[in-house]
């Protein structure tokens, strides 16, 4: 009886045990430590140990008593690996207790080798963990003097756009950090063309949600960022640029920079002029300094649109970093200064109803104007680990425009104008984002985020137009139109973890934009305002939100997200002179969200996700009275609109297939629209102002659009084959006149190219570009147009340090622009360098751009009526002389400690 009483209370007592540990929580990290020793018992210093999980990447070296430590391990399941220059390897997988703070490892024992034996992560192509994908740098080869992006172009699922924007299966990367820390102002196209290759270790792509341990609070939605870990013995650098270049035809560029990183320690300062002809069309450029450059961002007007004309630029840089006690900030200021002038001509067609329009514009166009931007991102962490994230931007943007147009329409009306305008435009701005995360918890697992953005835009411009329609009539007006906008939103975020699969959190927030325009006309040749065009109103915007999200992982690999979100929008706006109230509404939303995501081992992740959207109307679309934007459009607001809800599916693909050394990624977008606004465009003729054109709002059905983004790479032997292209279906509604009809329309273009270092002295690069569009209706034109781009490139290295390059394309245009002599433009651009200097940093180059001059035709861009057209600009042909400067230092940083994390920072 005794026996069958405890048998009975054991099998009681071993179940709740179990639920009991079951119970506990995992948690969030622990510390590993062990020792490492030879075979005869003796320590062994600075053996390299790394410890890998599906979250951690964490490199060590043990102290001089064989010791090591790892303090911030996510994961009790990992693998250590142990390397040393005069052992054998050492890898084992570990699972341990994970409730338990401190583990203790037994003690690894390292055979003794003579041979010398680099010990890292096999070249298997790119390894998936959690948030992060890596790239050993080893496992690629590059050229002598390479740069980052050299780097970058072998790494299957990584391209690089002809502007330097970097991308992953085609996901843009829009961040930069160099070891885990910011690189700079976090500049992309920067930190590839300045770095060079040889001193880095690894790459990672990174779902960057901020790291707590760099001073950054958590963020719910990820930035795509490039990490650069380098070799330990080249985390800091010093990095200097001179550069000068002329050509025949009156283009230059001139530069000088300094730039110095040291972990947070960063310093910058650049400064330099250019002048570039406008309207060019696109093209590569070849050689080492071509390669280098960093496109300047545009600024003034779009200079793509001149067939003629010249850009002067004048810009400088700098920031630096400062620490006050906890309080850390990093600072930057951009100027830039600006002049133009040059000629548009373009020629559009459009079907409006009652027949065809047709329109000839040729303009003269001078500008000059400047931009300047500070920004300050501060960062405190207090005593009580309390976190403080602040970003400051203060803006200021002018520019005075002169034009002088002359315009003819044919078709269902004939009129020829010419219009002069003056135009000053004055705009400053600020914008303040602010994060605090107070620690009011105790227990891991739960946090708080407050969040705030503040911004204000305000506008000033006045405008003199003097416009003469030929046997109609003269005017001559002064415009003056003042805007001040004004966004604020705070919210606060609670997360917490139920258990160590299942989390969840709570967001609430409030957002407001307001808007205050006034604009006034005033009629020089009546000396009188002109009512009908001056307006003054206001609007205000309120939303309002109630977000719940649970997380929960089912297995290791696979999570699933579920949300709802109360959304609570309201809208007024109000005309003043009217004395009107004009249009208020309030409505409320249920917005459901969902996303699956899939870690495939470490090879892979697949991610889907649903999410809807809201977005109210325009305030000159919601008000009934006409509202004159210019002298020949009216618009007429629909009271009666309802708001716009759009459904957003995504679909994200990443795969690495080992054994075929074959990268695929594969990116789906699906939007669709209710109740779509679109305007309904009528032309009617004024007996005071000619032809204008009348628009009214509406609401229609079947807005869709779909997007595919595909990229394929595979590596075989000194080959690498890539293959990247996007292609788009797009349904849109639309009103001609009376008649409602749907505009489909495909586009495609694909690039693929196939590229080797053949040999010592020989790389070759060859690809094939396919464009395709096409666009039906039942009551506009059809569009179908195609074209063929083969292009062969190669670099040639010559005894001495020279080295040759050329590159050739033949397009072949079919449809829009094969009745035209440009339709197979041939275009060779080539260049011949020579590095000078004792270290070789200098180079010295002559290129010549375009050599048969035939890189010139016509670009068609489409409206929702017709098209307009332009032919690039003919002055394509130039020769040009540069020299480059580029001396560079890298040693060790000054904060290398013993303990190294994954992302490449030192504890």
């Amino acid at each position: 009886m005794k026996n069958i009483i405890f048998l009975l209370l054991l099998f009681l007592y071993i179940p709740m045990q179990v639920f009991a540990q079951s119970s506990k929580k995992a948690l969030e990290s622990r510390s590993v430590s062990g020792i490492v020793r030879d075979e005869k018992g003796v320590a062994i210093t600075d053996a390299n140990i790394l410890l890998t999980s599906i979250v951690d990447s964490i490199l060590v070296k043990t102290n001089k008593y064989g010791t090591y430590t790892f303090s911030d391990v996510k994961n009790a399941e990992f693998v250590l690996s142990v390397s040393h220059i005069s052992y054998g390897g050492f890898t084992q997988k570990y699972l341990m207790n994970d409730l338990k703070a401190v583990l203790s490892l037994p003690p690894i024992v390292l055979k003794e080798e003579h041979v010398l034996k680099e010990v890292y992560i096999s070249k298997e192509g790119p390894l998936f963990k959690k948030d992060t994908v890596e790239y050993w740098a080893k496992d690629y080869i590059v050229r002598d003097y390479a740069r980052l992006q050299d780097l970058l172009k072998r790494m299957p699922g990584i391209s690089i756009g002809t502007n330097g924007t970097v991308y992953f299966n085609g996901q843009e990367i829009k961040n930069a950090k160099f070891n885990g820390i910011r690189y700079f102002s976090g500049d992309v196209k920067a930190i590839i063309k300045e770095l060079p290759a040889d001193i880095v270790e690894r790459i990672q792509i990174i779902d960057d949600y901020g790291d707590e341990s760099h001073g950054e609070i958590k963020r719910d939605d990820p930035v795509k960022t490039l990490n650069v870990v380098t070799k330990e013995d080249k985390s800091a650098g010093t990095m200097y640029s001179l550069l000068s270049g002329y050509t025949n035809t009156e283009r230059y560029k001139a530069e000088i920079g300094y730039k110095s990183i040291d972990f947070m320690d960063q310093k910058n300062f650049k400064i330099g002029a250019s002048r570039e002809p406008l309207g060019l069309a696109r093209f590569d450029a070849t050689g080492s300094i071509a390669e280098r450059q960093i496109q300047v961002p545009a600024v003034g007007t779009n200079g793509a649109l001149f067939e003629k004309g010249r850009h002067n630029n004048y810009r400088g840089e700098t920031s630096t970093n400062t620490a006050w006690g906890r309080l850390k900030g990093d600072h930057y200021y951009n100027g830039n200064f600006y002049n133009l002038g040059g000629v548009q001509r373009t020629f559009s067609e459009s079907s409006l109803g009652e027949g065809i329009l047709n329109e000839n514009n040729q303009s003269d166009i001078k500008e000059n104007g400047m931009k300047h931007s500070l920004r300050s991102i501060l960062s405190y962490t207090g005593r009580r680990k309390d976190m403080l994230n602040l970003t400051l931007d203060i803006n200021y943007e002018q520019f005075d425009q002169e034009s002088s147009s002359d315009i003819v329409k044919k078709g269902i009306i004939s009129q020829s104008e010419n219009i002069n305008k003056r135009l000053k435009t004055r705009k400053p701005s600020f914008f303040v984002n602010g994060s605090y995360a107070p620690h009011l918890f105790k227990t891991d697992g739960t946090d708080l985020v407050i969040n705030y953005y503040l911004s204000s835009n305000p506008a000033k411009s006045t405008q003199s137009l003097e416009q003469r329609i030929i046997g109609h009539h003269s005017i001559s007006w002064e415009e003056n139109q003042n805007t001040e906008n004004f966004n604020s939103t705070i919210s606060a975020t609670l997360r917490h973890q139920f258990a160590p699969k299942l989390k969840g959190k709570i967001s609430v927030g409030g957002n407001l934009i307001t808007e205050n325009n006034n604009r006034s006309v005033f009629d020089l040749l009546g000396q009188q305002n002109i009512d009908s065009i001056s307006r003054h109103y206001s609007t205000n915007k309120q939303t309002y939100h109630t977000k719940g999200e649970l997380q929960i992982e089912f297995v290791r690999n696979l999570s699933l997200e579920l949300g709802l979100t109360f959304l609570r929008l309201g809208f007024e706006g109000r005309v003043h002179k009217a004395n009107d109230l004009g249009y208020q509404n309030s409505d409320g939303y249920l917005l459901p969200s969902f996303k699956v995501n899939w870690q495939m081992a470490s090879r892979g992740s697949l991610e889907l996700s649903y999410q809807q959207y809201v977005n109210t109307p325009l305030f000159r679309q919601l008000y009934a009275l006409p509202f004159m934007e210019n002298q020949s459009m009216v618009s007429y607001g629909n009271p009666f609109l309802k708001n716009v809800k759009r459904h957003s599916f995504n679909f994200n693909l990443n795969r690495y297939f080992t054994h075929q050394k074959l990268s695929l990624g594969l990116l789906a977008f699906l939007n669709i629209s209710e109740n779509q606004i679109v305007t309904q465009q009528k032309l009617v003729t004024d007996p005071k102002y000619g032809m204008r054109i009348n628009n009214y709002y509406l609401n229609a059905s079947g807005d869709k659009q779909l997007m595919l983004v595909n990229t394929l790479s595979k590596s075989f032997g000194k080959w690498s084959l890539k293959l990247n292209g996007n292609s788009q279906w797009t349904q849109m509604p639309f009103f001609n006149y009376e008649i409602e009809d749907l505009s489909k329309s495909l586009s495609t273009s694909q690039v693929f190219s196939l590229s080797t270092m053949l040999n010592k002295w020989l790389d070759l690069d060859m690809g094939t570009r396919y464009e395709y569009s096409k666009r039906a209706s039942e009551i506009m034109p059809n569009v179908n147009n195609s074209m063929w781009s083969f292009d062969f490139k190669s670099n040639i290295y010559l005894p001495k340090n020279f080295r040759f390059s050329f590159n050739v394309t033949q397009r072949l245009i079919d449809g829009f622009g094969s009745s035209t002599p440009n339709n197979k433009p041939f275009v060779v651009n080539g260049n011949i360098e020579k590095r000078v200097f004792k270290r070789k940093n200098a180079i010295l180059s002559l290129a010549i751009i375009d050599l048969l001059k035939q890189n010139i035709y016509p670009v068609r861009q489409y409206t929702t009526f017709g098209y307009q057209d332009r032919i690039t600009n003919q002055n394509s042909r130039f020769f040009q002389l540069q020299f480059l400067w580029e001396p560079q230092n890298w040693k060790a940083s000054r904060f290398r400690t013993d303990t190294r994390k994954g992302d490449g920072s030192f504890k």
